[in-house]
């Protein structure tokens, strides 16, 4: 299939934790990046624009790779497949987390199944960016934590947290990360993000709210 044109538009998001302990994500205007396409000498820098967004021509059935920084924020690295069936305009957002310590972030989309820690496919996703982070910022030391709802026991929800903490980092290790950066921490029921407590009727959202995977940059 022959390749065809298409237009790549960029967003660059910060993400980081609001004061109410919450983690948010905001435009990132004006921020540096080099794209380059896999196996080539192609590439190109930019700048995102003062909305926090930048367009590139671009072809169906390449990968693009993105490196980006920003002072105050982490280096990050992405790369982008455009499938040869993709729309003319393929948009793709560039997540950057806040350098900051003792500063906690929700990895997004890190599930486990019912009373279980293994690392699922759907979770070493995201862990993978996690893992490519960490390369791309040789000096930080994190802290890896896991979370529960409120159901069950303190003592059950404790050692399930810490068994998918270890999981996590027992994960990035195998993926070469240095074992002495990275700290398994397990939490169970007792950092709720919202009034799901023991006894509250909560919605399943709302309770999987509380179950969360984050990592804390300890020290950089």
């Amino acid at each position: 299939m022959l390749q065809k044109p298409v237009v790549l538009a960029i967003t660059t998001v910060g993400r980081f934790q609001n004061d109410k302990k919450r983690t948010v994500q905001e435009p990132l205007p004006e921020t540096r990046i080099l794209m380059a396409r896999k196996n080539t000498s192609d590439s190109t820098v930019f700048v995102t624009d003062k909305d926090a967004k930048y367009f590139l021509d671009a072809r169906t059935g390449n990968t693009y790779v993105f490196s980006g920084s920003k002072l105050g924020y982490l280096k990050m690295e992405s790369s982008v497949q455009v499938p040869a069936t993709a729309p003319d305009t393929v948009q793709v957002a560039l997540i950057f987390d806040k350098n900051e310590i003792e500063k906690a972030i929700t990895l997004d989309n890190i599930y486990y199944d019912l009373d279980k820690w293994d690392i699922r496919p759907d979770a070493a996703k995201e862990l993978d960016n996690l893992v490519t982070l960490l390369k791309n910022n040789p000096r930080i030391k994190i802290e890896m934590s896991a979370h529960t709802d409120s159901r069950e026991s303190q003592q059950y929800n404790q050692l399930l947290s810490e068994r998918r903490a270890q999981a996590a980092v027992d994960y990035l290790v195998s993926k070469g990360i240095d074992a002495s950066r990275l700290t398994a921490r397990g939490y169970g029921k007792t950092r709720l993000v919202n009034k799901c407590a023991t006894g509250v009727q909560c919605s399943e959202a709302e309770h999987q709210m509380n179950r969360r995977t984050e990592f804390t940059i300890k020290k950089n």
